[in-house]
Formats: C-alpha cells, sequence, structure tokens
C-alpha cells in the first residue's frame, strides 16, 4: 500500500494553522466532569444519605406512594452516580464504530486503543485533555506509516506528558508524566500549544550547538510568549531540542 505524504496537501496546511491557532488551554472533558461531580453527585449523594435515614422498609410501607415515589428517586440518584463515576473510566475503550469512532475514546485511532489495552497503559495513565487537539499523528520513525502522539496524565502523580504510539509496536514510549524527559521535566502541565512539524521545517536552533536530525516527523511544544522546543526521533532515542528560551 503506497503511503501518500499527509503533509503536501492545502488540508494539511489549514489543519495544522487551526491547530496552532486554537492549541491553547480549553475547558477539558475531566474539567467538565469534575463540576458535574461537584454540581450533581455530591448533592444527590447527600439527599440520598438523607432519604435513607428517613425511609423505613417495612413491608405496608411498600405499598404506599411516598415509598413507590423515594425508590423511584433513589434508583435516578444510583445512575447518576454510576455514570459520572465511570465517565473516566471509558477513556481508553476501544470504539464500536471503527476508526472514526465518536465518545469515549474521542476518535483516538483503535490500534492506539488496542495497544494500550494491550500493554496494561490504562492502569497507570489517563489521558489528559487539558489541550485540544490532545493527541497529534504524524510519521514519527519515518516508516511511512502515521504514528500517534497523545497527552496523558500520570495517576499516581497527576503529572503531565506525551505517549508516542509507533504504529506495529506493542509498547508506547512515555515522555514526562512523572518521567525526567529534557528542559521539559517530568510535569508537562506548563504546556499551552503544540504541533506536528515535518522534518525538513525543524532548522538550527541558537540554543543548540548541533543543527537538528530528526528521522521523521516532529513535536513542537510551548508554553506561549516563554519557551518552545521540538521533540523528534533520531534513530536511537527521543531528543529535546530547544527553539527558544
Amino acid at each position: 500500500m503506497s503511503f501518500k505524504d499527509p503533509y503536501d496537501s492545502n488540508e494539511y496546511n489549514l489543519a495544522r494553522s487551526h491547530r496552532a491557532w486554537h492549541g491553547r488551554t480549553t475547558l477539558s472533558r475531566q474539567g467538565i466532569i469534575s463540576i458535574g461531580r461537584m454540581l450533581i453527585l455530591r448533592p444527590t449523594l447527600r439527599s440520598f444519605r438523607r432519604l435513607i435515614r428517613r425511609l423505613q422498609f417495612k413491608p405496608q410501607n411498600l405499598k404506599s406512594q411516598n415509598m413507590k415515589r423515594s425508590l423511584a428517586a433513589i434508583l435516578l440518584i444510583s445512575w447518576q452516580s454510576l455514570t459520572l463515576a465511570g465517565a473516566l473510566e471509558a477513556e481508553w475503550r476501544i470504539s464500536k464504530h471503527g476508526e472514526s469512532g465518536a465518545a469515549p475514546c474521542f476518535n483516538l485511532p483503535n490500534w492506539v486503543l488496542h495497544v494500550a489495552q494491550s500493554a496494561k497503559f490504562p492502569a497507570e495513565y489517563d489521558p489528559s485533555h487539558h489541550l485540544n487537539p490532545y493527541f497529534q499523528s504524524g510519521d514519527f520513525d519515518a516508516d511511512g506509516k502515521l504514528d500517534a502522539a497523545v497527552l496523558v496524565r500520570q495517576k499516581s502523580t497527576g503529572r503531565s506528558g506525551i505517549a508516542i504510539f509507533l504504529y506495529g509496536k506493542t509498547k508506547p514510549v512515555v515522555l514526562g508524566a512523572g518521567r525526567s524527559f529534557g528542559n521539559g521535566g517530568t510535569d508537562f502541565s506548563w504546556m499551552d500549544n503544540w504541533s506536528v512539524y515535518p522534518k525538513t521545517e525543524v532548522r538550527k536552533s541558537p540554543w543548540e550547538d548541533k543543527p537538528p536530525a530528526p528521522k521523521g516527523d516532529a513535536l513542537w511544544v510551548a508554553k506561549s510568549e516563554s519557551a518552545s522546543a521540538f521533540i523528534f526521533w533520531d534513530g536511537r532515542k527521543y531528543v529535546w531540542y530547544q527553539q527558544s528560551d
């Protein structure tokens, strides 16, 4: 199967411009869920506990209209609690609708979800939605196949980073998210913009002694009005290449 260069198109340039413009911090899905828990789940649980204390589950009471309404309210509260509590757990589930499946996988390619499940990735990391888009596609190892870079959060520490999924490989590589990488450190939560650059656009930086030598596409990560860097595969390892400071 022939590989079409994804950068040789007006659509790519438009999409990259869109990502560069809109790649700011937005209200994430995790934030929406947290607000939902605060506004709905906690008050309903308090009401649930008060209702249980007030109810007397006696056989003669089960026929009353008030008891029936109370039982219906309990079922509704339980359903809301289970829905909100299970929302984040669904992040890494494989879509039943193919590669273009909708939420909860938010259009992550199914092969990425398969690799994540096989590597037991969800046990340690959650997808992080603090940036839009929260994943990027590019040929990072120059094998002619599109790979994926996904923003993730380490569950045990809450630290953010990037997980790189190479097509055909069985284990993702995590940069940050509890693992120190370059000047990015162990937590990439400082990052508020990112994009993908073809290797031909990765230029020599005044902050580095050597010119960059990416094998494939590079990730550009940045803190607005502060610092930026390229992350790329040099054939042996992933490299942090400082671009500005």
